[in-house]
């Protein structure tokens, strides 16, 4: 299941962030998160936690609320309808619904 991401370049020049989400139940998950910097860019002193925040902040708190007030959280609901283009997001439901995910 694709429950990770990478991001080159997300907390600046020279920069990878590797989020990992593990699901726990159909409504909480663990989240592990990594992120390292080139020393060639960004020095060999300590990373500025601070401002790191800040931009990570700036980037995750608009998505909040809307994320929040998402309902209800179901993986299939039946009145919907799909089409060919669909499959990748239904093929995608279908795995976290065996899994035990079905919301």
């Amino acid at each position: 299941m694709p429950f990770a991401v990478w991001l080159g370049g997300a907390n600046g020049p020279g920069s990878v962030m590797f989020s990992v989400s593990a699901p726990t139940s159909a409504t909480t998950l663990r989240l592990y998160w990594m992120s390292a910097f080139d020393p060639a860019v960004h020095g060999d002193g300590p990373v500025d936690g601070v401002g790191l925040q800040a931009v990570e902040d700036q980037i995750w708190a608009p998505d909040q609320k809307i994320v929040e007030s998402q309902r209800p959280a179901r993986v299939f609901a039946a009145t919907e309808v799909h089409r060919a283009f669909d499959a990748l997001g239904v093929a995608y439901r279908r795995a976290l619904r065996d899994l035990g995910f079905a919301g």
